[in-house]
């Protein structure tokens, strides 16, 4: 909590993407069904903002509860200092108070994995169908999750079908597939559009897999325990410890399938998790709890470093709070907040040809589209749209008006811009 309040305003602009979908979904043009994201968490935010009013509000509140239902879930899979452990880790403390899918879709995972340990199967299922419904890769926990459940194994199959009903039959109602598309992330991944089952995807894999594992091994301290809680893990497997092949076998999962893609720090959370806590194998009893009370002690006493980009977004959202959407941006990572919503801006290149892109194209395409508000920030112009240069300078524009921002900023109001409600398809993006 203290570290959420210390960083009020947004901090991960991936998240203003399912804010958008929680706000399609309330309003009747949602996606109900996403190759790259399922419906879980949207339809979650969705919920807990009709509840406090506001959707970056109940992104955090949902993040807090993410970030402690992790933890309990490491304590009651192994013991409690397990759960100060994980609350201790630097990547929790990074990413934890963080608004997003990824902690979340790793607590239920944890959970599915604590629930089957201890003889639940039904709960184990739902957790880990909840788990999937945040993220698709975590259906990494399953197997882990069967491993663990003894008995009661088609009651946890059971359980799982049944929580992800409400993706099955929204696939089936709109003639969608079930089945995750990651072709984007895969092109991203390769430099070129590739296909998942293909000699391309294999030949990469291995590398990819290589990124994953660095991901979660990232220099510094985490390495240490990544690298001192994998041999844990291989102790505890040696020693024939059910609980420690879960782990290694969710983790190892996890990583293979980012593997596939690419890989940074906040996808491989699951994995990270899994591995650092084998340190319990090395600190039996009460020893692993002194350890992870020192390791959340160093680090809430040295927070990383402010991202200064994220910072000049800070300003720059004050500054456009309450103005009305949608509106164009130079700066993919700009959004606003309007009515207790966020919404994203759209590429000036929606216009026309990027550097070719002139003011007076783009007044018209925004009056055209129902744009109020033009945004951009003097890098991105001189590198992507060098004809918007007298957008960076006091001067008057036709049609437009300028508007107060930080320093770096530019800011203008489109003038005669038609209402964005005539305007079909989510706020903030173009229609077809």
């Amino acid at each position: 909590m203290l570290l959420s309040q210390a960083a009020p305003l947004l901090r991960f602009v991936d998240f203003v993407g399912f804010a958008m979908r929680a706000r399609g979904l309330w309003e009747g043009h949602g996606r109900l069904v996403d190759p790259l994201y399922p419906i879980g968490y949207p339809a979650l935010l969705l919920a807990t903002r009709l509840l406090v009013g506001d959707v970056l509000l109940a992104g955090k509140i949902l993040a807090l509860a993410a970030g402690v239902g992790a933890c309990l879930a490491a304590a009651r899979l192994l013991r409690p200092s397990a759960g100060w452990l994980l609350l201790g880790l630097p990547v929790m403390l990074v990413w934890g108070p963080v608004e997003g899918t990824d902690v979340a879709a790793a607590a239920l995972g944890l959970g599915g994995l604590a629930a089957a340990g201890h003889k639940r199967p039904a709960l184990a299922g739902l957790l880990v169908a909840g788990a999937c419904m945040c993220r698709y890769t975590a259906i990494a926990a399953l197997p882990a999750a069967l491993l663990l459940a003894t008995g009661g194994r088609l009651r946890l199959l059971a359980a799982l079908g049944l929580g992800l009903l409400p993706h099955l039959g929204l696939a089936l109602a709109t003639g969608s597939s079930p089945w995750p598309d990651q072709s984007y992330n895969l092109a991203i991944a390769a430099g070129r559009p590739t296909a998942l089952w293909s000699m391309d995807t294999l030949r990469r894999w291995p590398d990819g897999l290589r990124h994953a594992v660095e991901a979660m091994a990232a220099p510094g301290l985490g390495r240490a325990l990544v690298l001192l809680g994998a041999a844990g893990l291989l102790r505890g497997l040696v020693a024939r410890d059910r609980k420690a092949a879960a782990l290694l076998l969710f983790g190892g999962l996890h990583l293979g399938l980012i593997g596939l893609a690419f890989a940074s720090e906040r996808l491989v959370l699951p994995a990270t998790f899994c591995a650092s806590l084998g340190l319990a194998w090395w600190l039996p009893g009460r020893r692993l709890a002194p350890v992870a009370l020192v390791l959340l002690a160093w680090g809430l006493l040295h927070p990383p470093e402010e991202d200064p980009h994220r910072a000049r977004l800070d300003a720059l959202v004050q500054a456009m709070d309450g103005l009305p959407g949608p509106f164009l941006s130079t700066d993919p990572w700009v959004y606003s907040r309007h009515e207790g919503w966020l919404q994203q801006g759209v590429p000036p290149r929606a216009a026309g040809p990027d550097r070719q892109l002139q003011p007076h194209v783009l007044v018209a395409f925004a009056k055209e589209q129902g744009f109020r508000i033009i945004v951009a920030d003097r890098p991105r112009v001189r590198r992507s749209y060098p004809g918007l240069e007298p957008l960076l300078k006091e001067g008057p524009i036709d049609g437009l008006k300028p508007l107060p921002a930080p320093d770096g900023w530019f800011v203008w109001e489109v003038l005669g811009a038609e209402a964005a409600l005539k305007r079909p398809g989510p706020p903030g993006q173009r229609p077809p």
